[in-house]
């Protein structure tokens, strides 16, 4: 426990006042540091009152007056110094009764008396008296180096006078407060060697104390406050300073204190603790020493040195680790640093206190714990589990506390080891309820669990049993939460067990049935299906159960039912479920709802399973009319499209593939429901939707290049086929789009391009005419279409040619006509190149005729206005001579034509140049037997 200090400062007790005939010395009070202990003010001295030898008159200034006529009427010596010596006395014995303005001026007309009497008369008898006073007067006005000379003088030169011991005693305190402490010492150690012989001794013994605790002699100073206190403390061993104050008589109660006092102020300087064990050490101990320890201790704390009191306090222990008062001693301790608010040193010597002094610890032995260190062990023990638990706890609202977690654990600890040493105390099951809390929140979860159910199971029922209980459930699921996604199997039927236990075990706890429920969901999620349906029928069949409660156990059993594969009474349990689901509950009814969906089709696929497919088709189709948005049921009515397609009902077929194709366009069955679709289309003799089915199927991003090629083939081929030349156009345009297509199906859409686009669309039929041209196919076929293409292309190039008439100015419309010219005769001088007998004539033909008609044109231009007939004739020759190398190429074409004949090739192309070359040539061509015979050398 804490001790008051008695360390107060006082003056000399009164008992030394009187024995010192008025001199005494207390010490001022105490510095607040150590190093204030050096301007420390020692214990001052008092004025000593001295018996006059005669009687003064009751009027002094009437004496002093009367005095001062004697002197200067008598001669006699010896009278003379009397009446100086009285005049001197009464001087100062004015100044002691009745001091005023005068009192300075009396006082030093005495010193000057006395020592006029010195010095007249230096032999007589009565000096020391002379020299004892004029000592006082000295000190009186403030010259005290003067007053410690005078009464020197009186020690040596009187040793035998009455006023030696008396002047030693007063000059050892003037020395002292003179702070000439080395000079006061020596007197009061005279002073001390008279013992019994002077009333001075014991003041003497005590102010010799302090001038050696001034001097530093700190180990000879306690050497006479030991000897001090060993005359005035009270028989015995005595250890507690305030109790030991009150047993000291009241007369000497101040002087004890300051003593004591001034033994912690030695053994402070010295180091405290450490060099009290050390003094002890070095001697022999005095009866007292607990004592010291304690006014140490106490002393410091009167100061606020807390660590420095508890090394005190530590240091007894140290040495006497053993004495029964040492726990006493540790409590000091720990209130020291309590005192001082260092938290994390009084924990730690708690901790030593309850360490040490545990009922089980070798301090004690064989003997049994004192009831005041077993209630002091409760009063730590609880202290240090309250701290570390509201740290803790503050710890988990502010993150400057770096470690909530080992806090909790540390409280859990002291929470145990209260268990340990009081295991039948009446708190332990609120005891064990704590360390169970600070467990969990340190994250010893399973710990906790075990805890909680001890302070729920393993005492007689109290008023937290059941939240124990609910604890430890809660604290074993947390247990299975804290294993991640480890196995969780047998941690989850602990936690399980536990549930079941606090549910049997407090049937009116509020929890239970949500425990229950809980528990439920749990043997579910183990895999322990019929006891999970088990303990949800239990919640299922109370009274009063909340929906939401009611909802989970339902849930559970439904899907433990699902899950056993009894689909019949699922999808029963699942209706009653989303009965109790409203239209806004989300999630849960869009799952219940597909659960119930699913095992309607788990009930479909066994009746397909065992053949029966029509009637697995209407299970199938039954998940639309009970669960419309079902999340199965488009691929329901996928397989109820393909069992329909398999039973060859394709009209049945094609009618669920029409609708889950509105319903679910984007669904990722929706590709194959569109081939399933053409398909039964193209079964059901129904082409154009067909290939409406495979335009998009073509169409479709997703597909691969070899699927989008044949959709995109069928569409174009299946709408041709159905007339819809327009969307056949399309068809055939997507299947030219495809990133892969086969060669000849190129060739021949192509071809039909070319076809349906001919009269129709002009632009596109050039478009397609000029991509078959440019082909680099090398079949016959694409290089017959690529031919054929450029005679075309000739044909209308030529035709294009033949239009443009020749007007002035002669030589723009000239060029131009060039220009088309060049186009044809380039088209078709490629269209003969690939040699085909089709297709070379007809181009031969062509270009000839390109010729011929530019020829003509140019003979029949119009001459420019203004030309006199002379030069009309002129510019017709002119004419004539551009247009005949045209004529001359045209006749070498229909002659190349010709040619042909020999080699087997005849047709109507080569007819059309032979009656070309009759105009152009009749000379040669004109009279039929030299045609016939032309035509014999020909071949």
């Amino acid at each position: 426990m804490m001790r008051k200090s008695l360390y107060r400062l006082f003056p000399v007790p009164a008992i030394f006042l009187a024995a010192c005939g008025g001199y005494g010395g207390g010490a001022e009070r105490e510095p607040q540091t150590i190093r204030d202990l050096e301007r420390q003010e020692a214990p001052q001295e008092r004025d000593i009152r001295v018996e006059e030898s005669q009687a003064v008159e009751a009027n002094p200034e009437l004496a002093l007056e009367n005095y001062r006529e004697l002197l200067e009427l008598s001669g006699d010596e010896t009278t003379r110094a009397e009446a100086q010596r009285r005049m001197a006395d009464l001087q100062l014995m004015m100044e002691d009764t009745d001091p005023d303005a005068q009192s300075d001026r009396r006082v030093r007309e005495a010193i000057a008396l006395y020592r006029n009497l010195l010095d007249q008369r230096p032999n007589d008898p009565g000096n020391d008296r002379v020299r004892y006073q004029l000592a006082r007067a000295l000190q009186n006005v403030g010259e005290i180096d003067a007053a410690i000379t005078t009464l020197r003088d009186l020690i040596e030169k009187h040793p035998d006078s009455p006023y030696a011991a008396d002047g030693r005693f007063r000059r050892a305190e003037l020395l002292f407060s003179s702070r000439r402490h080395a000079e006061a010492a020596e007197e009061y150690e005279a002073v001390i060697s008279l013992a019994g012989q002077t009333p001075f001794f014991e003041v003497s013994q005590y102010k010799y104390a302090w001038t050696l605790y001034n001097l530093g002699r700190h180990e000879d100073a306690l050497e006479v406050i030991f000897s001090i206190l060993d005359r005035e403390l009270p028989d015995g061993e005595p250890h507690e300073p305030a109790a030991t104050l009150a047993e000291v008589p009241q007369a000497q109660r101040d002087l004890v204190r300051d003593v004591l006092r001034l033994s912690s102020l030695s053994l402070s300087a010295m180091g405290g603790g450490e060099a009290a064990n050390e003094v002890m050490a070095s001697r022999e101990e005095p009866r007292f020493y607990p004592l010291i320890y304690a006014a140490l201790g106490e002393f410091l704390l009167d100061r606020e040195r807390y660590t420095d009191a508890a090394d005190a306090y530590a240091a007894f222990i140290a040495r006497y680790s053993q004495h029964e008062l040492a726990p006493e001693f540790q409590v000091d301790v720990v209130d020291s640093y309590r005192a001082g608010g260092f938290e994390a040193l009084r924990l730690a010597e708690q901790e030593r206190y309850i360490n040490t002094y545990d009922p089980a610890a070798d301090y004690w032995g064989d003997n049994a714990a004192s009831e005041g260190v077993v209630a002091t062990l409760r009063d730590y023990l609880d202290d240090l589990s309250s701290y570390y638990h509201a740290r803790a706890q503050e710890s988990t609202r502010d993150a400057e506390w770096p470690a909530p977690k080992e806090d909790f654990l540390t409280a859990a600890g002291w929470y145990q080891r209260t268990l340990d040493i009081f295991p039948d105390a009446e708190d332990a099951p609120e005891v064990h309820f704590l360390m169970a809390e600070t467990l969990l929140a340190g994250g010893e979860t399973v710990a906790a669990a075990e805890a909680f159910h001890a302070s729920a199971y393993d005492y007689p029922s109290h008023e937290r049993s059941g939240e124990a209980g609910h604890a430890a459930v809660l604290a074993y699921y947390e247990a299975v939460e804290a294993i991640g996604e480890g196995d969780r199997t047998q941690a989850l039927r602990r936690a399980v067990s536990e549930a079941t236990r606090f549910a049997e075990g407090f049937p009116e706890h509020p929890q239970r049935l949500p425990v229950l429920t809980r528990a439920a969901e749990d043997l579910y999620r183990i895999a322990d299906y019929e006891n999970a349906i088990s303990v949800a029928s239990r919640v299922l069949n109370e009274t009063g159960v909340p929906t939401k409660l009611l909802r989970s156990a339902l849930t559970v059993r439904a899907d433990a039912e699902f899950t056993l594969e009894r689909f019949t009474a699922a999808e029963s349990s699942y209706i009653d479920l989303l009965g109790m689901l409203s239209e806004t509950s989300g999630e849960e009814r869009t799952r219940v709802a597909d659960q119930l969906a699913l095992s309607i089709f788990r009930q479909g696929e066994a009746l397909e399973t065992e053949g029966d497919k029509r009637a697995a088709v209407a299970q199938y189709l039954r998940i639309g009319q009970i669960t419309p948005d079902a999340e199965i049921r488009p691929n329901a009515e996928y397989d109820a499209a393909v069992l329909l397609a398999e039973l060859e009902d394709w009209e049945g077929a094609a009618r669920v593939l029409e609708g889950f194709q509105s319903r679910y366009p984007e669904h990722e069955l929706a590709p194959d429901a569109d081939k399933r679709l053409a398909t039964a289309y193209e079964a059901s003799g129904q082409p154009a939707r067909a290939a409406n089915a495979y335009a998009r199927i073509a169409g479709r991003a997703g597909e691969s290049p070899e699927v989008r090629e044949e959709a995109a083939w069928k569409a174009a081929l299946l709408f041709d086929d159905a007339g819809q030349s327009g969307r056949a156009v399309a068809a055939y345009e997507n299947y030219m789009g495809a990133p892969q297509r086969q060669s000849a199906r190129a060739t021949r859409a192509l071809r039909r391009l070319i076809a349906l686009t001919e009269g129709r669309d002009p632009a596109a039929h050039r478009r397609w005419l000029q991509r078959a041209a440019g082909a680099s196919g090398n079949t016959a076929e694409a290089q017959l279409l690529a031919a054929e293409s450029r005679l075309a292309l000739g044909r209308a190039a030529a035709e294009e040619a033949r239009q443009l008439q020749l007007s002035q100015p002669l030589r723009d419309s000239i060029a131009a006509r060039q220009e088309k010219v060049r186009e044809a005769r380039d088209h078709l001088d490629r269209a003969a190149s690939f040699g085909f007998e089709s297709v070379t004539p007809a181009a031969t033909l062509a270009l000839a005729r390109v010729y011929q008609d530019f020829a003509e044109a140019l003979l029949v231009a119009d001459p420019p206005s203004g030309l006199s007939g002379i030069e009309r004739d002129e510019y017709t020759l002119l004419l004539e001579d551009q247009a005949f190398p045209l004529e001359e190429q045209a006749i070498s074409l229909h002659e190349a034509n010709l040619r042909r004949i020999p080699e087997g090739a005849w047709n109507a192309d080569i007819r059309a140049s032979w009656r070309a070359l009759e105009e152009l040539v009749p000379a040669r061509y004109g009279e039929e037997p030299i045609l016939e015979d032309h035509y014999d050398a020909l071949r």
